[in-house]
């Protein structure tokens, strides 16, 4: 967290469908746009043997018109997504063919990669997400744009809210799909799709751009005696790090305080995905990424003080309506990871990750246990009170160093935080289990220690089948709610609509 073709037959199918959709909706046009060319020529970075293009932006889609406003849902039980146009209070359903995802609208952006005497080299279709990057480019336009600042990729993400102002324009991203090219002398040619271009009320002559690509030969780089090229070093931030903690006594839950409902988050545990087995050593480990996500309508907001000397923090959890505290409990402590690369301060008991059978029998427990709140996807934009601008200032997480005597860790509405597969300590142990069905449960606010409006939704369940023999083990993993991370880019998350 992938490129499919639309047949001709559903093609012109859908041109009809916009004919008609355009009839209905005369009184209420969508907002006119262009491109914009912002430079005639580029170059191309391929920095490393292999590594793909990095196109340079050339090109904005800008709005001339009134706002854009569209919310997207993933249909339960399945990979389809509808949206909605919002005009003026209106909800007005997208023509057929403008289809919508979690990364925007889908294959709007249709490129062409040509050489000089103009034999096509690449062709392909990018989505476009009007949320990433935007700036304003007129004096009609807000300064700080009310929609949300980001589309997602999150496999069981459930909802998407794209906006563009008025005199606001998105940069269009050709970094992503492209692949690589030899060197030389090319024309790049960027047209939005038709039916979009057609809804966007898009001028023919404002709906195609193009530009000169050079591409570079690769510079030499270092070797070492093996035959391995020797980049510059880098220094990775990783978005989470492993949590193998030693076990530690149950938490209390706390006691039944009355607290404002409109105030309470809602944790929710999401389908494990990305599952994979990895010899490791002499063990067989259960590779997954888990998320807990928060549908609301509160945010979750957890933090520590420090007391004395010793590595730990008393917890607290706050309860916040707009931008005031209304609320305060106490919860789990917090305690310090001297470990290298973990160096933070981790809150316990927010998830718990297990293999159990299917009549809920304990298999193994991951031995994570202790966790850095962070909304790191966007899973539903349009659950009430979602915050557009996850990780914003006044909700920020610091999860502090050694010499911190106070942090804050959060999870916003309508944003997820998830532990990918590679986590170290993350991975269950299967090197024993026996052959057959389980399932992969991810379990927020497993000790109760959180207030919440519901726990009814804290367990996701992922079934898994696990095979072969020690040493090489096999996992098979069937599609749940409608949806099949495990087929890698085969299926794009709102391809059944094509």
């Amino acid at each position: 967290m992938n490129r499919i073709h639309a047949p001709a037959a559903r093609a012109a199918a859908a041109g009809l469908a916009i004919t008609a959709v355009a009839a209905c909706t005369a009184s209420a046009a969508p907002p006119r746009a262009a491109l914009l060319a912002v430079r005639p020529s580029v170059t191309v970075d391929q920095t490393f043997p292999g590594s793909p293009a990095s196109i340079p932006v050339f090109a904005y889609l800008v709005n001339r018109g009134g706002p854009l406003d569209v919310e997207a849902r993933r249909t339960p039980g399945t990979v389809l997504w509808t949206g909605q146009q919002i005009l003026d209070g209106t909800r007005l359903p997208l023509p057929a063919g403008v289809p919508v995802g979690p990364s925007g609208f889908g294959r709007a952006v249709e490129v062409t990669v040509l050489t000089p005497s103009r034999r096509v080299v690449r062709r392909g279709a990018l989505d476009l997400c009007v949320n990433v990057g935007r700036v304003r480019l007129g004096t009609s336009g807000p300064a700080l744009s009310a929609y949300p600042e980001s589309c997602t990729l999150h496999p069981f993400a459930r909802g998407l809210h794209l906006g563009l102002d008025t005199d606001h324009a998105v940069p269009l991203n050709l970094d992503f799909g492209l692949g690589r090219f030899r060197p030389g002398r090319y024309v790049v040619r960027v047209r939005i799709r038709p039916a979009l271009a057609d809804w966007l009320g898009m001028d023919p002559a404002s709906r195609a751009v193009q530009v000169r690509m050079r591409v570079p030969r690769s510079p030499v780089i270092a070797v070492d005696p093996g035959g391995t090229p020797v980049p510059d070093p880098v220094l990775p931030t990783p978005a989470h790090d492993g949590d193998d903690a030693p076990a530690r006594p149950p938490a209390v839950p706390v006691s039944g305080v009355p607290l404002p409902a409109d105030t309470l988050p809602n944790l929710a545990g999401l389908p494990a995905f990305d599952i994979s087995i990895r010899r490791t050593g002499s063990r067989d480990m259960l590779l997954f990424a888990a998320t807990v996500f928060n549908a609301g309508p509160g945010p979750m907001i957890i933090e520590g003080y420090r007391t004395g000397p010793r590595l730990v923090m008393d917890g607290h959890q706050f309860l916040r309506r707009g931008s005031e505290d209304v609320a305060s409990v106490p919860v789990s402590k917090l305690e310090y990871d001297l470990r290298e690369g973990h160096e933070h301060w981790h809150f316990r008991d927010f998830a718990e990750y297990a293999l159990v059978r299917p009549d809920g029998g304990m298999v193994r427990r991951s031995p994570k246990e202790a966790w850095c709140l962070a909304p790191t996807d966007q899973i539903d934009q349009l659950v009430t009170n979602a915050e557009i601008r996850p990780g914003n200032p006044l909700l920020a997480t610091a999860c502090g160093d050694r010499s911190a005597v106070q942090v804050r860790e959060v999870l916003e509405v309508g944003a997820g935080d998830t532990y990918s597969a590679d986590t170290p300590g993350q991975a269950v142990d299967v090197t024993t289990v026996p052959n057959g069905a389980y399932d992969l449960s991810v379990r927020a606010n497993p000790a109760g220690v959180m207030r919440e409006t519901t726990t009814g939704d804290n367990t996701a369940l992922r079934r898994i089948v696990l095979g072969g023999t020690r040493g090489r083990r096999t996992v098979r993993v069937p599609p749940v709610d409608g949806v099949d991370t495990e087929r890698g880019a085969a299926c794009r998350p709102y391809c059944a609509a094509r």
